[in-house]
């Protein structure tokens, strides 16, 4: 923080018209930074340019997931409340299932399954 002639009368209790104006260090010349990331991202435009097969089919090439596979593995929070009985059967399931080593393992996974085979039955899921 700079001393200036104002600051320096106000603590000496002086007022403005009798300050003795001195000068002051030239400003200090601020440091520019170069982001390397950045510098490196700009120069990329190749590999952020889509490819020919991409732009001739419109779709991604192989190995790129496309959008309806990421939102199937995306989980989505839904929150229930199940009867007393059904949550101790839930939790029961999940502890002997963990203890055996058996797949569905976690409570998350078990719930699914039976909701899959659920609204598969139903005709909700194809």
């Amino acid at each position: 923080m700079e001393m200036t002639p104002e600051k320096l009368a106000f603590i000496n209790g002086q007022s403005k018209s009798t300050v003795v104006q001195t000068p002051t260090s030239p400003p200090k010349e601020k440091k520019r930074t170069i982001d390397i990331a950045e510098s490196r991202t700009k120069s990329r435009t190749e590999k952020d340019a889509p490819s020919r097969q991409q732009r001739a089919t419109g779709r991604p090439p192989h190995g790129v997931p496309s959008s309806s596979e990421v939102l199937d593995q995306m989980l989505v929070p839904v929150t229930i409340r199940l009867s007393h009985r059904v949550a101790n059967a839930l939790r029961r399931a999940h502890l002997e299932q963990r203890l055996n080593h058996a797949k569905p393992d976690t409570q998350q996974e078990i719930v699914e399954e039976a909701i899959f085979g659920w609204l598969t039955k139903q005709g909700f899921l194809e």
